[in-house]
């Protein structure tokens, strides 16, 4: 996985990654990748708002982010029957 952080981070592209804290709680972060060293990711994370360090062998997932999602609620249009 450190090879294609690698690669996103000589990109300049952003990562969403699934991370396992050390009190075991899972959170999924967008991230832009400053610094990779031996353990760890240095990254601007989106969620906190703030640069921020990252253990490599707590993050479970990680896949680039080509595009913004943009989430929409969209109605069937069918109609509730009262009675």
């Amino acid at each position: 996985m450190q090879n294609k952080l690698l690669k996103w981070m000589i990109e300049g592209k952003a990562v969403e990654i699934i991370y396992e804290s050390k009190q075991k709680q899972l959170t999924q972060r967008k991230i832009k990748i400053l610094e990779i060293q031996e353990s760890q990711v240095k990254a601007y994370c989106y969620f906190r708002d703030q640069i921020r360090t990252f253990q490599l062998d707590q993050i479970l997932s990680a896949f680039p982010v080509y595009m913004e999602r943009k989430y929409k609620h969209y109605s069937t249009g069918k109609k509730s029957k009262t009675s």
